[in-house]
């Protein structure tokens, strides 16, 4: 759509899957002895084909999508396997975001490619990049030459120094890379095989390894059709004529719709646009936790979730593992709104997340405490008799 005063307000509907996404670092431990789902992911015996794998990340019954995403984040699964399953076209959204997340884990667990190349840091980081010298024990040191300019790897145009490091990086050690390089006026193609970045006995650039991560996951990070055409509107383009952004505007980042509503003068014209989107399964015919936005907000009554409902069918361990990963998002969107510096506009969209994981989880410990209640009490232990003196 043309750029103008876009009233973009988030309605977080996804908030389970971006909770779950963070089980694998969350400790929760049953309170009668019982494995959370990390644990039962590492229990497994052996390792299932990675095509079961994504069978179960799709599975109805959300504690088997919890295991299996466990399972793909315990390192069993070596990142090539999880990029072949990545590159498949018939993966739901929730399939996707998965096997990224445990792509990604793998990736910055498994050792990363190194060129063994040191760059000529005199040169202006401009065009290419300037070769100062090769160190010994890599394939480089056969290949390179100082004072060579390398202005094309992978096939892709080295416009500065950090282009061709997130390409090196983004590699395997053993992988060989096609170069392009400038050497005495002539031009020049070789091949070079990338060695282990830990034989370089520096520490990873933590940004440089997220650049890296970002370009190797650039082909399937992304479900298929997202450069699609973007649904129209159907407004003119004068309905989007260029605004400067108020004081208002900053304050309506945040709000839940029917507290947008209030805030907006229904007089005046304006354009809202509302991000929203069903259950899993769809809203279904109990909307005991849906919300209904009064008349105020542009375009009428509409429907916000406004709190994941419990998912049935799921026992008390995974209950008590769900809560656990609410909570820690929680206390990290926590921690985050309490960094100085953080813009309020930031703050507000993070404060009004803090809030409403705040209350799912007290929905959570509601429901613990009503299934706890409900569990038999274990039978009396009795004590063997001791042998006769």
């Amino acid at each position: 759509m043309p750029g103008r005063r876009r009233r973009i307000s988030r309605t977080i509907t996804a908030a389970a899957i971006a909770a779950l996404a963070l089980s694998a670092q969350a400790t929760a431990q049953d309170a009668d002895g019982a494995q959370p789902p990390a644990a039962a992911a590492a229990a497994l015996p052996t390792v299932p084909p990675v095509e079961s794998l994504v069978a179960d990340l799709g599975s109805p019954n959300i504690g088997k999508r919890l295991i299996a995403f466990e399972l793909a984040r315990s390192g069993r699964y070596p990142l090539r396997q999880l990029e072949e399953a990545l590159r498949r076209d018939d993966l739901t959204l929730e399939q996707r975001r998965r096997l990224v997340s445990a792509a990604r884990a793998r990736f910055e667990s498994e050792p990363r490619a190194a060129m063994g190349i040191q760059f000529d840091m005199a040169a202006p980081d401009t065009r290419g990049a300037l070769i100062g010298e090769a160190r010994p024990g890599f394939h480089a040191r056969d290949v390179l030459r100082a004072r060579d300019r390398i202005v094309k790897a992978d096939r892709i145009v080295i416009d500065r120094r950090d282009t061709l490091r997130k390409i090196i990086v983004s590699h395997d050690p053993g992988d060989e890379v096609p170069l392009v390089l400038e050497r005495e006026g002539a031009t020049l193609e070789t091949v070079v095989r990338l060695g282990d970045f830990q034989r370089l006995s520096q520490p990873m650039d933590l940004d440089m390894l997220r650049k890296a991560w970002d370009h190797r996951s650039q082909t399937y990070a992304a479900p298929a059709g997202a450069g699609a055409a973007p649904i129209e509107s159907g407004l003119t383009g004068a309905a989007w004529a260029p605004a400067e952004e108020s004081e208002e505007d900053a304050e309506l980042i945040g709000q839940f719709p029917a507290q947008r509503g209030r805030m907006l003068d229904p007089a005046s014209e304006r354009t809202g646009v509302v991000a929203g989107g069903e259950a899993r399964h769809g809203l279904g015919s109990d909307l005991r936790h849906i919300r209904t936005v009064d008349a105020a907000v542009r375009g009428g009554p509409m429907l916000a979730p406004m709190i994941e409902p419990i998912p049935a069918n799921v026992d008390l361990q995974t209950l008590r593992a769900l809560r656990d990963n609410y909570a820690l998002t929680h206390a990290r969107l926590q921690e985050q709104l309490n960094r100085p510096g953080v813009r309020r506009r930031s703050a507000q969209v993070v404060q009004t997340e803090v809030e409403r994981l705040r209350r799912q989880i007290m929905l959570y410990d509601a429901e613990i405490q009503r299934r706890s209640a409900q569990r038999p009490a274990p039978a009396p232990q009795i004590a063997p008799t001791p042998p006769p003196r």
